[in-house]
Parts: structure tokens; C-alpha cells; sequence
């Protein structure tokens, strides 16, 4: 199993923050923190995952992105 944690902020208008909230649940993701002209996305999975929503996020305007790179337990 293994998972990677992605934090990011993203700018969002007021024409476009109910699109961008429904591509972040589709996702699996979640809104941490709101601001009048962003949003902070937390979100996990693996990479190809998180790197699929990297990309859709970037039309948006990303300000900040963090991942913590691959994590994995084995039995």
C-alpha cells in the first residue's frame, strides 16, 4: 500500500469556486481552507492520482503546491 499527501493553493473566483469544490470531491480531495480569492486542496492517493489532479488543477492558477512523495507499508 502506499499513498502520497498533496497540499495546495489555488485561485478561485467567484464564477469558478463551485467548479473548482466539484473537481476537488470527484477527487477524493477536500477544501482545508478558504479565502476570498483562494482555496488550500488537501488530497491523497498515489502518484498518478495526485499527478492527474495536479494538472487540472494548473487551469485554476496553482500559488503553492507541496506533496510528500510516495509513502508505503508492506506487509
Amino acid at each position: 500500500i502506499d499513498r502520497e499527501l498533496l497540499l495546495a493553493r489555488v485561485q478561485t473566483t467567484e464564477t469558478n469556486r463551485h467548479e473548482l469544490e466539484q473537481l476537488v470531491w470527484r477527487s477524493g480531495g477536500r477544501i482545508t481552507d478558504a479565502a476570498a480569492q483562494s482555496v488550500v486542496i488537501e488530497a491523497t492517493g498515489n502518484t498518478k492520482t495526485l499527478d492527474d489532479l495536479v494538472q487540472q488543477l494548473r487551469v485554476y492558477g496553482i500559488t503553492t503546491l507541496v506533496r510528500t512523495g510516495r509513502v508505503a507499508l508492506y506487509a
